[in-house]
This record gives structure tokens, sequence and C-alpha cells, in this order.
């Protein structure tokens, strides 16, 4: 899957941006659809063939005693992936709840290199973007987590789809062919033999 990454400077292609000092203490609720522009340019971006169906609702809520923001909600998808191996379209769907805390960026004073993290840690909360949380972002990327990175048709494997490719044909995989980094020196090897 070949996911490019969000420019700062520009709109993500499902933007619905919440001043993080304008949710009420009580937290407040928004319901998002992505329309059939945002839909195509999202497909796009995560390499789907389709894009049917992308929406959700999330609740934001301040945490009591700091400027920390969780946003817990859900979403469900509907769409279509590309077989790794045929590139035939395979239909999914997707409906999963999430949390994830929002925060003010880290001050610039504290260095990385200083810092010690274990396994146990909790993940540092994500960083608002000029005081905002972008809530069809958020959307976005729970979806993408959700996708299967190696899609593939049930029933089909690379060996049915290598036996069956044409002899001779320029795209042919040679079965056989050594692979690794040395492949390429073995192959040279061969022929001057």
């Amino acid at each position: 899957m070949s996911q490019q990454p969000v420019d700062i400077d520009k709109a993500p292609e499902f933007s619905q941006r919440i001043k993080a000092e304008d949710i009420p203490n009580g937290g407040k609720t928004y319901k998002l659809s992505a329309d059939e522009a945002q839909r195509a340019a999202l497909a796009d971006r995560l390499d789907l063939a389709a894009l049917d169906r992308l929406e959700g609702t999330v609740t934001l809520r301040p945490l009591a005693g700091g400027p920390i923001i969780i946003a817990t909600g859900d979403f469900a998808a509907d769409f279509a992936q590309r077989c790794v191996v045929t590139l035939d379209p395979l239909p999914g769907t997707l409906s999963e709840r999430f949390a994830v805390e929002f925060g003010p960026p880290e001050p610039e004073s504290l260095d990385e290199t200083e810092r010690e993290f274990t396994l146990e840690d909790p993940d540092p909360p994500e960083e608002f973007v000029d005081g905002m949380i972008d809530l069809g972002e958020l959307l976005t990327q729970q979806l993408a987590l959700g996708l299967d990175p190696h899609p593939r048709k049930p029933g089909v494997d690379l060996d049915q789809v290598l036996d069956a490719a044409p002899a001779g044909r320029a795209d042919a995989v040679e079965r056989d062919a050594p692979t690794g980094p040395f492949a390429a020196l073995a192959q040279l090897k061969k022929k001057g033999e």
C-alpha cells in the first residue's frame, strides 16, 4: 500500500478542523461523511480501487486538569482494495471504534535524544496542528490502520499465477531464479560459465 504523507500546508482531502480551545468542558459530538469527490481523492491516496462510503461520529472531550483532548468515536467504510496477486478489486467493509488523545505540541526545548522510552510507556498524544484537531483526517487515519496491507483474493496464490503465465513473456517471472542481495551476482556468474 503506498500511502502518501500529508502536506501540512495543504488541507487533507477530507478535512473538518475543530479549534481545541472551542471544545466545551462537557464535550461535543460531531458527525462526518465524506462526499464523492473527497472519497475519490482518499481512494487515490490510500491506493484503493474504490471508496464508496466513509462516515463516522467523533466526540471530543477535554480531560480534567490539563490541555489534553480525548477523541472517541466510530467509523464505517465501504471500499475495494486490489488483490496483490491478480490486481482484481476486492470489496471490503470496516466498522470500528477508536480513542485517540490530542495535546499541544511539546516544547522545543525538550531534546528527542535525551528522552528515554520503554515499551510500557503510553503513546504520547497526537499534537494539535495550529491549535486544531482535524476530524476528517482522524477518520482517514483510522481507516488506513484498519486496511489489510496485503489483500489477497480467496483461493489465489502467487504460484498459480506464475504457473499460468505464458513462457517467454517479457514480464514473466523465473520461478527458480535466485533472490536476495546476491541474485544479480549469481546471474552474472551463470552467464560467464
